[in-house]
């Protein structure tokens, strides 16, 4: 099948890189290239498998494992920065997510909107919760604290959509990778009308319309 798109396939920066070799250490020299790579193995690879575009993300747990609070805002604007230095070689064939620092509620929600205003992300990915200073605490993301993050973080013309259908929000964002003037951002978001987080995706607005 040509024309593919995948989702969620990891690089590394050498910040991070060291974050994946648990998982593959019986074929860490190659996972390690592979994880560094996105010009050269990664594009034969992908023509050889019919990828068109590849949605790529930061391997994990990396910014999410870090204890310190601000440090983890420095790592995820280096990596962020040097994913769109690759995706700006080849944008017909690379869509690039986020990585946060959501160790910070507000520092999270600047880096998203300097991802998605500025390097032309199209979402985020983040782990199910964050490490802390405290070794028997993490954080997640229903605390009162990130709600801020959740309400519209991006733009005026994006809006929440209440259905969660992982087809149709795969489609929104490889939609919006195609089309550079839409933004589209996966995430969980607060519902007011029955108070509870979801899975979410955003869509544009249409003339002021939802």
């Amino acid at each position: 099948m040509q024309g593919k798109v995948t989702l969620e396939d990891h690089f590394a920066i050498e910040d991070t890189l060291g974050d994946s070799q648990p998982f593959g250490a019986h074929v860490w020299p190659e996972l390690r290239q592979r994880l560094l790579d996105f010009q050269d193995q990664r594009l034969r690879l992908m023509d050889a498998s019919g990828v068109e575009i590849m949605i790529a993300s930061l391997n994990a747990p990396a910014i999410q494992a870090i204890a310190d609070a601000k440090q983890p805002a420095e790592l995820a604007r280096r990596a962020n920065d040097a994913l769109a230095a690759e995706i700006a070689k080849r944008p017909d064939r690379f869509v690039g997510v986020a990585a946060l620092p959501m160790q910070e509620p507000q520092l999270a929600t600047q880096e998203l909107q300097r991802c998605i205003k500025d390097l032309g992300f199209k979402g985020a990915l983040v782990n199910g919760y964050s490490q802390t200073s405290e070794p028997n605490r993490v954080l997640h993301y229903d605390l009162p604290e990130y709600r801020p993050f959740f309400v519209r973080p991006c733009a005026p013309k994006v809006q929440y959509c209440s259905e969660w259908e992982a087809q149709d929000a795969m489609a929104s964002l490889i939609e919006s990778g195609k089309d550079k003037n839409k933004e589209g951002v996966m995430h969980v978001y607060f519902c007011p009308d029955c108070h509870t987080y979801h899975n979410g995706h955003t869509k544009e607005k249409t003339n002021g319309q939802a």
